[in-house]
This record gives C-alpha cells, sequence and structure tokens, in this order.
C-alpha cells in the first residue's frame, strides 16, 4: 500500500514566515496538527506554526512514522544548476558605508511618503545589487558591473521585466538623492515591455466563480472586486467607514499613487454587504483575517485559485482578472473609456485603451475582407 504523505510549505502570514502544513486530504492528520499547536487557515486549507527550528522538528517528530514528509517546497531546492549558481551568488549586504547610503535613502522614500510596498521593494532590490558586488565601492560601481549583474542574475535567474525597470528606477532615484554620477543616467535604459493582453473573464464565467464560493466572507470579497473593479490592495484597505449606503458609494482612500477616488455601488452589492456584515461583525476593516486586522492579500489569492479551479475554468484567475474583467464588461456595454478611466483610477488613458483590444464585442463588430470571398 502507498505511504501517505503531507506536503510542508513556506508562506507568510501578515509579514511573518511560517510553515504551511498540507495533509494532502487525509482528515486523520488533522488532528495531529491541532496538537502540534498549528492553526487552521480555511483560506488555504492548510495547517500553520511559526517558522522556528523547534516547530520543524516537531512536525517531522510526529509524522516521520505516519507519513512520508515532502518538505521539497519548503527548503527551496533548486531545479537546475543555473537557479544554484544565481541564488547562492547573492549574500546579504554587509558592507557598512554602502548600508548607510542604503538606509539613508530608505528614510528619504519614507519621508516622502512613497507607499511602504514600494519602499520595500527598492530596498530589497538595491540591497541584492550592492550585496552582489561587496568589494566594490560605489564610487567604483559602473556601467559594466550592472551590465554583469543583468546578464548572471536577472536574465540567468528568470526575473521577469517587471523587476528588470524596478531596479533601474530605484538606482535612478538611489543616485538622484545622494547626487551620484557613478553611472551616467542616460545610460541607464529600461528593457523593452511585455505587450502581453489581460486576462478577461467571461459574464458566465464570474457567475460560475460566484457560485461555487460559497463562504460568505470569500464570496462578498469577488463581488466587491467584480462589480467596482478595485484593486487588490484597495479591497483589503477599506474601512467600514468608507462606506456610504445611503448615496451608494464606496471611497477608495490612498489608492495607487496616493490618490483618493470614489466608486459606485448597487443596491445588489449593498444587501450582499449587509448580510456579510451582521454575519462576521468587521470591526475596523471591512474585510479582516482570522485574528482580527487587515485580510491577507495571499490568503484571497489562493480562495480564487481554488474556486477557478472548482468552477472547471482553465485561465489562470487573479484577483487583478475581476478588474481587466469588469473594465471589459462595461466597454462591451457601451460605456465611454473616459469614465471607466476614471473609476478605474488610471493616470493614463493609454492604459485604458488596452480593454479595446480585448472587448469581445468591438472585434465582433469588424468585417474581416474574406467575409466577401467565397472559400
Amino acid at each position: 500500500m502507498q505511504k501517505r504523505s503531507v506536503k510542508l510549505l513556506k508562506e507568510r502570514r501578515e509579514y511573518h514566515q511560517v510553515i504551511a502544513i498540507d495533509v494532502c486530504g487525509h482528515a486523520e492528520f488533522q488532528r495531529d496538527c491541532h496538537e502540534l499547536g498549528a492553526i487552521y487557515d480555511e483560506a488555504t486549507d492548510r495547517w500553520v506554526l511559526k517558522n522556528r527550528r523547534e516547530n520543524m522538528k516537531a512536525i517531522f517528530d510526529r509524522f516521520k512514522h505516519k507519513a512520508w514528509i515532502d518538505s521539497t517546497d519548503f527548503f527551496g531546492f533548486p531545479q537546475n544548476k543555473t537557479e544554484k549558481r544565481v541564488t547562492s551568488a547573492i549574500p546579504r549586504l554587509k558592507n557598512i558605508p554602502k548600508k548607510r547610503l542604503l538606509n539613508e535613502y530608505i528614510n528619504y522614500l519614507e519621508e516622502r511618503r512613497y507607499s511602504p510596498q514600494t519602499t520595500r521593494t527598492y530596498h530589497n532590490i538595491l540591497s541584492k545589487l550592492f550585496g552582489y558586488f561587496e568589494d566594490v565601492s560605489i564610487d567604483s560601481f559602473s556601467h559594466r558591473q550592472l551590465r554583469e549583474y543583468n546578464q548572471d542574475v536577472i536574465i540567468a535567474g528568470s526575473y521577469s521585466r517587471v523587476y528588470q525597470r524596478q531596479l533601474i528606477s530605484a538606482l535612478k532615484s538611489f543616485m538622484r538623492f545622494h547626487e551620484l554620477e557613478f553611472i551616467e543616467m542616460g545610460s541607464l535604459e529600461y528593457p523593452r515591455r511585455d505587450r502581453k493582453l489581460p486576462t478577461v473573464l467571461s459574464k458566465e464565467e464570474v457567475q460560475r466563480i460566484l457560485d461555487v464560493t460559497v463562504n460568505l466572507k470569500h464570496k462578498s470579497m469577488l463581488v466587491v472586486l467584480y462589480s467596482t473593479g478595485i484593486r487588490i490592495g484597495e479591497l483589503l484597505n477599506i474601512r467600514k467607514t468608507d462606506l456610504d449606503k445611503d448615496r451608494g458609494i464606496l471611497t477608495i482612500r490612498n489608492g495607487k499613487g496616493a490618490k483618493d477616488r470614489q466608486v459606485q455601488l448597487s443596491n445588489k452589492v449593498i444587501k450582499k454587504l449587509e448580510i456579510y456584515e451582521r454575519s462576521y461583525l468587521p470591526m475596523g476593516y471591512l474585510f479582516e483575517g482570522q485574528s482580527g486586522g487587515k485580510y491577507h492579500p495571499r490568503s484571497l489569492g489562493m480562495v480564487i485559485k481554488r474556486s477557478t479551479k472548482k468552477a472547471k475554468i482553465t485561465k489562470t484567475v487573479t484577483a487583478h482578472t475581476f478588474r481587466h474583467s469588469f473594465a471589459t464588461h462595461l466597454l462591451e456595454s457601451g460605456v465611454d473609456l473616459r469614465y471607466i478611466q476614471e473609476i478605474s483610477g488610471h493616470k493614463s488613458s493609454g492604459t485604458t485603451e488596452i480593454y479595446a483590444h480585448i472587448s469581445a464585442r468591438m472585434l465582433s463588430q469588424i468585417r474581416g475582407p474574406i467575409e466577401d470571398m467565397d472559400v
């Protein structure tokens, strides 16, 4: 008989690393997890413990005679030699002068009220870059080192174009703040942008996802995402006081670019939220985690992934897919692009115009020359 298994994964909960235990459908292991002191996460259907050495030892002691323990994903064993070379080549930044310059720059970003996400991203990117060239002083840093890093780390490590663009932006900003000229600004070129069209669900597919999402809180979150087209960060930042039910208005505070805006809430959505609030009694944020506080975006991502699978939809669906679908369906209903730009919070009209390329209604109205031929 095949031995049963449990799977260990490394995940984050509220900015803390945890050990996530997937019992792989073996209900009899639930009690073991409970006795280990793990907490059940209904969003991911996993049990979580703080990522500590003693907890990992306790897990292995508990299951070593009961199941095969799959810890491959947790320890992140490399799939090939290239991956091992790239990840092991980036030590933690220890150079004191570089750390001081970097910390001064991060303090500047915080004083300028850059978002915590942008600040963390820039810190991590520059820390990796300077840590890779630990023995090279800032004054000696050149375009040659940047090209070497781009080839040996970013491209070899299959980092995205977005990451590459963020590196250039962070480095330019760092140089401007410290008034440094170790690399000529004009030589820092951004990589070409991807011109990929976003994934869009049909109305029927959205309905199928909502139908299979039975948890009231999860369903309410998806309803708000699709009915307003807001971003996942904006959804999770909603406080109860941001809802004006009498006027049917939701105020998005400190959205992308630190801008506020208002979006419409239909009566149907308001009634759904009233049922949800009576059941869950949120205190501050409209959607809170199991222990209170803001709901974690990764948990919502797992909810969407699971509901998409249940709905038998093969597309890759994320929280942002509901935003793309909302805007596309508005356009197909005849709503003006300028209005969609306003309620979506797009700075540029060019961002909104992408939906004209994926509108099924607009594409169907185009008559191709083949239609006049006998084929």
